[in-house]
């Protein structure tokens, strides 16, 4: 049953505070003012309310604990006096010489002059310090003297009263409890005057009597205390309110004794040698008298307020939203076409100027509506017209712009692209537009996240080559509002640039027919002999073989390049030992180095994993950088080759190239070839993997060179996965090195690989 009332009370709660929501949103702003103001006014009056009983009654108890401090402290202090004086008058009274001579003559034999003596001093005593009974006994315990009009020991028993009258030799203050009474005791010995064998012989003794409750009574009095007090230890001794002489307290603040409330504080002091505990309790009903008269000013005050301050709520709301509410009016006029209403407010307060600035901002508006609609016909005109394609999206990836060459170039149709978000660009029939339109979504939002211009990348959309270069769109203030996409055509550029590449490939293979001859012809010649050539004859000999060679490697260098373009490189990997193939490089140019006199610097880590690759592109690779560090050096120059393992991109010899590590394991081997020559111009060195480009330096001529050699290296070692960089500094040499993957042979298992691929060889155990 309980589970359905839950499901039809569910909901109605969950109903309740949407309509109360939507009430709130459709309410006047008459309402909305002087609801806030009314409840404002409410919790106002509750927290004054609150906040007078609460301080009230820290007020109230501060000040009752306060009185009842004062009355303990004073209490305490007049009753530790009392205890003094009782034991005070016993020992005056024993030491008494006239007392002490009295009680001696009693002892040779009674006579009515001593106990009228006794009597005579003791009565001196008892009035002097306010005593209750003043007991004077002799040695044989006979009373001698019973100053008072009752005798408490009649409120003893005999064991009681033994105990209280045994001998003792010192002077104390004892508690005694019974039925009756509890008796404040002070007592003292007499001792003998007379010289005598035993010179503290005690003839007798003093006792001296308060009655605690009728002192307690007494003192409340006297001091004008307003607490009540009760004195106990395990039981109650004497208390001023005859209800605490029923019951002990605990040490509670505050308690109920029948229908009254009490503030209370305890006292832990010694009594007659005893310890009791003395509680001090303060009513509570005259302050709450106080404290309920107040509160009921107070609540009369509060209300006469309420009901004014509504009044005057009510009565300002209705000025307050009479011009508003034409203001409104006016606005909704103007926002459905009426752009001929004002709202024409005449007074001279703030709502008044509010008005008169609201038909100022209405003429400028449409002012500014009527420039911006030119201006904005002007730049849609101007972006159709431009050649390129231009799309942009907001914060929301939704596409905002699109000229007419974007969707051309996409595609797409332009009626169905403005508003809509940005992957409906992905919905086109065409396959061919697939693949590379992913790419142009991706590269749209990459840009509007990270918030950075990207570099020019290129799309092919159906038999159109696009480069591509994005942005993000920046206020003047600096705000960030979406990003934009710029989309040009290159398919006659690429067109030229693939007729060139293959003009030159066709060029250098047609080269390489009449080169080979002249070569062989160059060959023969120098076989049949050239002693008998002059010398100018065989110097220009040489200098006809030595550009055959040039041209030759020139036509291989074009023909490598062209190849690569197209993408028909062969590649025929295998394991292959990096430190040997560096040892065939280094003696493939061996007469270069010797010629030149070059130092050579071998650190070759022993142990190198083997690599896998083809051992002529990797040959290629390093002969290419070594015969560079060559050129570019001076002769008796310093040339250092190295090659390690590392598994930290931070290790790398320099800093991480534009090119990508594509593999996720970065455990690699680096072999780095580091020369002390000329080094490379700050300027030229972003574009020294560009083809036929040769920095400049004071070696350049002498170095020839067609240009291509790096970007074939670089072309080579992306082929193979790898990554290739440089560190350089003009006048103080370069550092080139290259970086390939260390593949585990299990990774390799999978792919088709013959006899010559799995061949394995050895490692060495150093250069």
């Amino acid at each position: 049953m309980a589970s359905g009332l839950r499901a039809v009370m569910h909901p109605v709660i969950a109903w309740f505070p949407r309509r109360m929501f939507f009430k709130w949103r459709t309410a006047s702003i008459r309402t909305k003012i002087l609801v806030p103001l009314t409840l404002l006014m409410l919790l106002s009056v509750l927290g004054s309310t609150i906040g007078f009983i609460i301080s009230t009654n820290t007020t109230r108890n501060s000040i009752l604990d306060g009185e009842i401090a004062g009355d303990g402290s004073r209490l305490i202090d007049v009753l530790s006096r009392r205890e003094e004086e009782l034991t005070e008058s016993a020992s005056i009274l024993a030491n008494d010489s006239v007392l002490i001579g009295a009680l001696e003559l009693d002892q040779v034999g009674p006579d009515g002059s001593q106990v009228l003596i006794i009597d005579d001093r003791a009565l001196q005593v008892r009035t002097r310090f306010r005593l209750d009974q003043v007991l004077v006994l002799n040695a044989d315990n006979q009373v001698r003297v019973n100053i008072v009009a009752q005798s408490y020991l009649s409120y003893l028993t005999d064991v009681e009263r033994d105990q209280l009258l045994g001998s003792t030799t010192a002077t104390e203050t004892m508690l005694v409890q019974s039925d009756q009474a509890t008796l404040l005791v002070g007592r003292a010995p007499v001792r003998s005057s007379r010289e005598s064998d035993r010179p503290d012989e005690v003839i007798g003794m003093v006792y001296t009597f308060l009655n605690v409750s009728e002192e307690l009574s007494r003192l409340r009095r006297d001091l004008g205390l307003q607490s009540e007090v009760q004195i106990a230890d395990s039981q109650p001794i004497a208390a001023t309110l005859p209800l605490l002489e029923q019951q002990t307290l605990g040490r509670e603040e505050r308690v109920e004794l029948a229908t009254a409330s009490y503030r209370t504080r305890m006292y832990d002091v010694t009594l007659g040698s005893q310890p009791v505990q003395i509680a001090l309790l303060r009513s509570e009903e005259e302050s709450n008298a106080i404290v309920g008269a107040g509160f009921q000013v107070m609540l009369l005050s509060s209300g006469m307020t309420f009901l004014l301050l509504l009044g005057l709520g009510i009565f300002l709301a209705r000025s307050f939203t009479r011009p508003i509410l034409q203001l409104a009016d006016v606005a909704e006029s103007v926002a459905a076409g009426d752009r001929s209403r004002r709202a024409n407010l005449t007074d001279e307060d703030e709502i008044g100027q509010l008005g008169r600035s609201f038909d100022e901002a209405t003429e400028t508006i449409i002012h500014l509506l009527d420039e911006q609609a030119h201006i904005s016909g002007e730049l849609q005109a101007i972006l159709q017209s431009i050649a390129d394609g231009v799309i942009a999206i907001d914060n929301q990836e939704r596409i905002v712009l699109i000229n007419s060459m974007a969707v051309e170039l996409l595609g797409q149709r332009s009626g169905t692209l403005v508003s809509q978000p940005l992957d409906t660009l992905l919905d086109v029939e065409d396959t061919t537009f697939c693949a590379d339109m992913q790419r142009i979504v991706e590269q749209l939002k990459h840009t509007h996240k990270e918030r950075e211009i990207t570099d020019e990348k290129h799309a092919l959309l159906g038999t159109r080559m696009v480069s591509l270069r994005s942005a993000p769109i920046v206020t003047l203030s600096g705000t960030r509002i979406g990003s934009v996409m710029v989309l040009h055509d290159i398919t006659r550029v690429v067109e030229a640039d693939r007729a060139k590449s293959d003009f030159i490939a066709t060029a250098s293979h047609e080269l390489r027919t009449p080169l080979a001859a002249a070569i062989g012809y160059l060959d023969l010649f120098h076989l049949d002999g050239i002693q008998h050539l002059t010398t100018n004859q065989r110097s220009a000999f040489d200098a006809i073989k030595r550009q055959t060679d040039t041209l030759v490697l020139l036509t291989n260098d074009l023909l490598e390049m062209a190849r690569i373009e197209r993408g028909a490189v062969r590649v025929e990997q295998r394991w292959v030992e990096a430190a040997s193939t560096i040892d065939e490089a280094l003696v493939s140019l061996q007469s270069l180095f010797q010629s030149r006199e070059m130092h050579l610097v071998c650190n070759i880590d022993a142990d190198l994993p083997p690599l896998w690759i083809d051992v002529l592109h990797l040959r290629r690779v390093l002969t290419n950088l070594l015969s560079n560090a060559l050129k570019y050096t001076p002769s008796d120059g310093l040339i250092v080759v190295r090659a390690y393992e590392i598994e930290d991109y931070a290790t790398l010899p320099s800093a991480i190239p534009q090119d990508p590590w594509p593999h996720a394991n970065p455990h690699s081997i680096v072999i780095e070839i580091e020369d002390n020559g000329v080094g490379i111009h700050p300027e030229d060195q972003d574009k020294i993997f560009t083809r036929f480009y040769r920095a400049r330096n004071s070696l350049s001529v002498e170095a020839g060179g067609t240009g291509l050699g790096l970007t074939i290296t670089h072309a080579l070692v992306l082929l193979h996965g790898g990554q290739i960089g440089f560190r350089s500094a003009e006048g103080q040499g370069s550092c080139f090195w290259v970086r390939f993957p260390i593949h585990a042979v299990d990774s390799l298992q999978n792919r088709e690989v013959n006899a010559a691929e799995a061949l394995y060889f050895p490692k060495s155990k150093g250069t």
